[in-house]
């Protein structure tokens, strides 16, 4: 592959790795659905220019552990990929908008450090059993979606304190059984999915939800 190459678009790659002798330090954009990639490649390479990359249903994925040099990175989709069994911490990548995990059933585990500035976060069909309290700090967040994580077992997060959070979906999560109390007025969310689990009542606070547009409740 040459290394001036900035949009790499390829279905049913079907090799395990990209060229050893690959330099993408011109890359921009990575895009390749449905590959037999298991990792990106061995080491680390430069990946100053990536924006954007794409690995979905790449379903023998195991790690992708390589992207601690994409500083620059926006858009992270990964969905799909059931084999990936952990994401590293992505803390370091400053400019992180989009990270997709849907699907990746092998997930047991949510991100502790997540970039300050990410806006959407997918971890719908994850095998996540909990939520890091350090997903309140994201003040830029405006999508979480946790539905279908049958392994969740509570969720205590100040929703309050996620000043920019306009959806919330937790359907599917079957041994949810409480939502948490809101202490001060929420006039942020505007979507929230409980469809499909064990919660039996909600908390008389809930009544200080008061931007919210879209409410769907339903027991399993």
């Amino acid at each position: 592959l040459p290394p001036q190459i900035r949009l790499l678009h390829w279905e049913n790659y079907n090799l395990q790795t990209l060229p050893e002798d690959y330099i993408p330090q011109n890359l921009v954009v990575l895009t390749m659905p449905c590959s037999q990639l298991q990792r990106l490649w061995e080491g680390t390479k430069k990946l100053q220019s990536l924006k954007t990359i794409s690995l979905q249903h790449s379903k023998k994925l195991v790690e992708i552990n390589q992207l601690s040099e994409a500083q620059n990175v926006e858009i992270i989709d990964l969905r799909g990929c059931t084999s990936l069994q952990s994401f590293a911490a992505t803390g370091n990548l400053k400019h992180l908008q989009v990270l997709n995990l849907c699907g990746c059933v092998e997930v047991k585990s949510f991100p502790e450090v997540l970039p300050p500035n990410i806006k959407e976060l997918n971890l719908n069909g994850t095998g996540i059993r909990e939520v890091a309290e350090s997903v309140e700090t994201l003040s830029k967040l405006i999508k979480l979606d946790l539905g279908n994580c049958r392994e969740l077992l509570k969720f205590q997060i100040k929703i309050y304190n996620m000043e920019s959070l306009e959806m919330l979906n937790l359907s599917g999560c079957i041994k949810l059984k409480s939502f948490p109390e809101t202490a001060n007025e929420v006039g942020n969310l505007k979507y929230l999915y409980l469809s499909c689990t064990a919660i039996q009542e909600l908390h008389i606070s809930f009544s200080n939800m008061i931007g919210l547009k879209v409410l769907k409740v339903s027991r399993t």
